[in-house]
């Protein structure tokens, strides 16, 4: 397992980077205006590989060897290294590796990441494996965010190249932006995770068919990504189209929390459509926004610090969904022990492996509704964070669309 979670984390560094520098690069070589539309490109390729991928592997787990879920991704990562080595012409700085890595400044790295960690276990931990006023967990807490502190005193005043460019705060769409794409990156993420769990534990679906559920959201997320942008690039209307997204989504999460075990097969798949397709709004058009709102010299540092609040919201978002669900399934699987004493251990246990009893779906019910309801008011900061975007008017051909497509590595 030691081994395992070594090798997928080196897998992570790579796959960021993929991610990260696919949407800098789009942005280096389109004006503002049509962006949108290979944004929404770039979002229905994700889409599809992360519908098909987990289908794939779990066939090559029940029919096959789990391995193959790792050996798949060799012909495809040497097709994807061969075509980029082909086809992908763009200017770079002439600088050597070593001369490129000294100007990575690693401690600031560390200190951002062990503080995290040590954030994200808290919030793991807490009310299932610690209490909440536990001593680990207030102290996991107390340090995980003094080392946030430290982090940001540090990229202050210490290196002279900083991981998190301070300079990008001065303009304050980008405050409101970050935290509009980490509520989006929350509830995304969250509802991926969760849909499926949420049809296994409800309507007794086995793994397959629960998984089956997770594709109206997803396609609608690439559908409406899709669209965004093409609409973009013809009207603009950023905040608009943004704020929009947001509403939406609001509504087709709250939506969620009235599905029960007797819910029919069109609200179950029009619920997810109304969420994805909101969330599919929201994605391409903030990537946008984050490109157009700075100059072209931080175009590829808003880019990425963009992406990595989307990130870590999700993984927040997974930790926070994960502490409310525990929280409140735990006592109502309590009572139902306490009752019925001889099943109280299977009970307990049932709250980390579904499979192990159905007979209580309304307990299961009651407690996932609570996972979406606590999505609402994420997406609610959201929408509010995007009313402060300003009108950014996309750029289009000639000089000013020129301009744009100027690598911002050579400005």
């Amino acid at each position: 397992m030691i081994w395992l979670i070594i090798a997928r984390g080196l897998t992570g560094v790579g796959g960021a980077g993929i991610m990260t520098m696919a949407v800098v690069i789009i942005g280096d070589i389109t004006d503002l205006r049509s962006r949108g539309k290979y944004l929404g490109c770039f979002m229905l390729a994700w889409v599809v590989a992360s519908s098909a991928g987990p289908l794939i592997g779990g066939t090559f787990a029940d029919k096959v060897t789990w391995r193959w879920c790792f050996y798949i991704n060799l012909p495809i990562g040497a097709v994807t290294a061969v075509t980029s080595l082909l086809f992908l012409r763009i200017p770079v700085e002439r600088e050597t590796w070593l001369e490129k890595l000294k100007r990575i400044y690693f401690l600031g790295s560390f200190i951002m990441v062990g503080s995290l960690i040590l954030i994200l276990l808290a919030l793991s931990w807490g009310g299932k494996t610690y209490a909440w006023n536990s001593a680990v967990v207030v102290a996991l807490l107390i340090v995980g965010f003094a080392l946030l502190a430290v982090f940001v005193v540090v990229e202050v005043y210490i290196p002279p190249e900083p991981i998190l460019d301070l300079s990008l705060f001065n303009n304050h769409i980008i405050p409101a932006l970050l935290i509009a794409s980490t509520m989006a990156g929350m509830v995304m993420f969250s509802l991926i995770y969760y849909i499926p769990i949420f049809f296994s534990a409800v309507f007794n679906s086995s793994a397959i068919n629960a998984g089956v559920h997770l594709p109206p959201f997803q396609v609608s997320i690439a559908v409406s990504a899709l669209v965004t942008g093409q609409i973009m690039s013809r009207i603009g209307h950023m905040r608009l189209l943004t704020v929009t997204g947001f509403a939406i989504a609001v509504v087709g999460t709250g939506l969620l929390t009235l599905l029960r075990p007797e819910s029919g097969a069109g609200e179950q798949v029009g619920y997810l459509l109304l969420s994805g397709l909101g969330i599919g709004m929201i994605m391409p058009l903030t990537i946008v926004i984050a490109q157009g709102a700075v100059r072209p010299q931080l175009m590829a540092v808003s880019t990425t610090l963009l992406m990595f609040t989307r990130t870590i919201g999700g993984v927040f978002g997974l930790a926070i969904a994960d502490a409310v669900f525990a929280n409140a399934l735990r006592p109502r699987l309590q009572a139902v022990g306490s009752r019925h004493p001889e099943y109280a251990n299977t009970l307990m246990a049932s709250q980390d492996d579904v499979t192990l009893i159905w007979a209580r779906a309304s307990q299961r019910t009651e407690s996932l509704h609570k996972v979406f309801i606590t999505l609402i008011p994420l997406l609610a900061i959201g929408f509010l964070a995007s009313l402060v975007f300003k009108h950014i008017e996309p750029t289009g051909k000639g000089e000013k669309g020129e301009a744009a497509l100027k690598p911002a590595a050579l400005e």
